[in-house]
């Protein structure tokens, strides 16, 4: 019934007489063209990113009069209106951009799962363009996620609003996507950040609170969902030439030798046929740690096809390969020390691939309804020679997870009324010498629905239930529901309430290991549950001059059954540390407020971006705080030549609670980078040094030494 139905809508699109819109995006200053703007026809699904050129084409419009709106980032928004589409005909629209003086994307698509400003969404939704992801000068793409307000960095742990603490890598409560596809490892939950193409991203976008009602499980803190570059029509080369350099202490030195890191990424798009356009990246990367026995050597590919994206039936697929050997810093020898292990633990080393496929398809892409089929697999395997684990040195870890997201969006009466219907499913396949092996099966079924209320309001309401089996384990489900209200008291004012229900099931690793790693005895959990939470929020975003941007929120999440590693019991044998095991805190709470300013001191010279987020974070049960939050978080920006060059500044009040040195000194952690930037013949050269005033610091999780002074040179060139 349901394919039959499909089928029927593909039928109507293609038996109904059609138009096309299409132009060209400009600057109006320089006549340039604009890359990457997004082109909206208003009360349609329909949408295009304009190509190295500028140009768009927009096919399958009914005959009538449409209203054309046109975004980039860095620039004014604009609509074109009455543009006349007639059957079989082609209309011209093209549009002339001015610059904005205040920074911000004017499109995201992960908070409604289709394109709008972030404004219009009652979710808190921060965007990242490329632009700014270049001028930072960072590897990966969690050392540009640091500077989006709410979202925190411990120890590597990646954390939006406090949901998650240090987690070791594993269980992630923030939902991390490449274009829509999850990408978190079927045996952890954990998110790999080198594996994303740093050079394809377009932009990331982030969306705070509990966000399951759309996304499911492990959306429990947010979504972050990083969105790549359509493939241009001309052919293009990139090349990205980088070399750091550590500067240890000479108090703290271990070695004579440098410490450092150096890498390669080569990149090559091109138009193979009138409909198909691919993209090949080849990633090189070797780094010496400034930690002893911490190092990498890692190999990245990354391939993306685009077929037919301006026909009726759009689709790309992508495919990343990672090879990767690491040392591993389990925590440092004493504090005289920082830098280096115990000689128990020196050679310990880790053996990783990964391979990682998805590919995007839409049966039906029309004005007003869509179908979508986001179909993906990930598998990675882990060998570990670990001397230091005296029961088990030598372990692996090796999981499948194939899935496939399914979505329906329709436009009732084609109104700014939309509705979306979506359900996804997974199986995972676990083998390990340390879990055992275990299969497990996920599936959520979705719907929501987006109507005005009058002119300046719109309601948002979604349901979701999600249910998870691991065999040889009862099956646990979760039902989310989320209702949010957003209203336009003026064109630059909106304010949005919401609550919204998070869920996350447990990982095997959280569920099954038995272990010694990172210095501790890991002992399994098989009873362990998933986790709830209900977020709630009241936001406003306001651009209260021409120059001048400002978005805050307050919010409160309540928590059950949240996973963390604690104490269980005393040392085991031959052991000085108690054990370690997962379980649910019965009762956990976080209150807090974000803010975030934008400010043009200079246009185009002189600019300031400033996050805060305030956390008051509690163990409700143990009446204590939770363990790995600091209560005041800000990063700020001093941007200078349109970013070109700046200082950062990073800060984070000191640690409240740890789990076992609870001796150890905590103090406040103040950072400062410096960047400098320089275009010369084409190629972006640009420097960069890292905590300039080399502060001695914990990084958040005890005994786990903070980086020094790091200078970092790069150059970039596209031909």
């Amino acid at each position: 019934m349901l394919i039959g139905s499909f089928a029927s809508l593909a039928r109507g699109q293609a038996d109904g007489a059609s138009g096309t819109v299409a132009g060209r995006v400009v600057d109006s200053a320089t006549a340039a063209p604009v890359a990457g703007a997004t082109v909206l026809v208003e009360s349609t699904l329909l949408r295009a990113i304009t190509d190295d050129r500028g140009a768009f084409r927009i096919r399958g419009l009914a005959p009538g009069r449409y209203a054309v709106r046109v975004a980039a980032i860095g620039f004014e928004s604009r609509i074109a209106h009455d543009v006349v589409v007639t059957a079989g005909g082609m209309t011209r629209a093209d549009v002339a951009l001015r610059h904005a003086v205040v920074q911000l994307s004017e499109v995201a698509v992960t908070a409604s799962g289709a394109a709008e400003r972030p404004g219009d969404a009652p979710a808190s939704e921060a965007v990242m363009s490329r632009s700014e992801i270049v001028s930072r000068n960072v590897l990966t793409v969690d050392q540009a996620l640091t500077y989006v307000p709410g979202v925190i960095f411990n120890n590597g742990s990646l954390d939006i609003r406090g949901s998650t603490g240090v987690a070791g890598g594993i269980g992630s409560r923030v939902m991390v996507m490449l274009d829509g596809h999850p990408v978190l490892s079927g045996d952890g939950e954990a998110v790999d950040f080198s594996t994303l193409p740093l050079l394809d991203v377009e932009r990331l976008e982030v969306v705070k609170g509990g966000y399951s009602a759309l996304y499911g499980s492990n959306a429990l803190g947010g979504v972050v969902n990083v969105i790549t570059r359509p493939i241009g029509d001309q052919p293009s080369t990139a090349v990205d030439l980088h070399y750091g350099h550590y500067y240890v202490p000479g108090r703290y030195r271990f070695t004579d030798h440098g410490l450092g890191y150096d890498g390669l990424e080569l990149e090559r798009s091109q138009r193979l046929s009138p409909t198909i356009a691919a993209r090949l990246s080849l990633d090189r990367e070797f780094n010496s740690g400034y930690e002893q026995d911490n190092g990498s050597d890692r190999w990245l590919g990354y391939t993306r096809v685009d077929a037919d994206p301006e026909g009726r039936h759009p689709g790309s697929f992508y495919a990343i390969y990672k090879w990767e050997k690491d040392g591993n810093f389990l925590g440092w020898l004493d504090a005289h020390h920082p830098y280096q292990v115990p000689p128990s633990q020196l050679n310990d080393r880790s053996v990783a691939a990964r391979v990682s496929l998805g590919g995007t398809l839409s049966p039906v892409a029309g004005a007003s309804r869509r179908v979508e089929l986001n179909p993906y697999l990930d598998y990675n395997l882990d060998r570990d020679t670990f001397p230091s684990d005296t029961v088990n040195p030598s372990k692996y870890h090796r999981s499948t997870r194939v899935g496939t997201r399914g979505q329906w969006s329709i436009l009732p009466g084609g109104s700014h009324h939309s509705l979306v219907l979506g359900a996804d499913v997974a199986g995972t396949f676990v083998e390990s010498d340390e879990l055992s092996n275990h299969q497990l099966g996920d599936a959520g079924v979705y719907v929501q629905d987006q109507a005005p209320l009058g002119r300046r309001a719109a309601v948002v309401g979604g349901l979701r239930y999600d249910w998870h089996d691991v065999a040889g384990a009862s099956a646990q489900g979760s039902v989310s529901p989320k209702l949010g209200v957003v209203v336009h008291p003026t064109s630059d004012l909106s304010t949005r309430i919401s609550i919204g229900h998070g869920y996350r099931a447990p990982s095997v690793i959280e569920e099954f290991t038995r272990a010694y790693e990172d210095g501790y005895n890991l002992v399994p959990n098989p009873s362990l549950r998933g986790e709830t939470s209900w977020s709630a929020e009241v936001g406003a975003t306001d651009h209260l001059t021409s120059w001048f941007w400002l978005d805050g929120a307050m919010y409160q999440t309540e928590y059950w059954g949240l996973i963390g590693p604690t104490l269980a019991g005393p040392p085991l044998p031959g052991s000085t540390l108690p054990p370690v095991q997962f379980r649910n805190v019965t009762r956990a709470r976080i209150r807090g407020l974000d803010l975030a300013a934008r400010a043009t001191v200079v246009p185009r010279l002189v600019s300031t971006a400033v996050n805060y987020t305030l956390l008051d974070p509690e163990d409700l049960t143990a009446r204590a705080w939770l363990p790995y939050r600091s209560r005041h978080n800000l990063t700020g920006s001093l941007d200078l030549l349109g970013g070109l060059c700046g200082v950062d500044l990073h800060f984070r009040s000191r640690v409240e609670q740890v789990l076992v040195y609870a001796a150890d000194p905590r103090a406040d952690i103040t950072l400062f980078d410096l960047r400098l930037g320089y275009r010369v013949l084409g190629t972006l050269l640009q420097a960069k040094v890292v905590n300039v005033f080399q502060q001695q610091y914990v990084d958040v999780q005890e005994r786990i030494p903070g980086q020094p002074r790091t200078i970092f040179l790069s150059a970039l060139r596209y031909f």
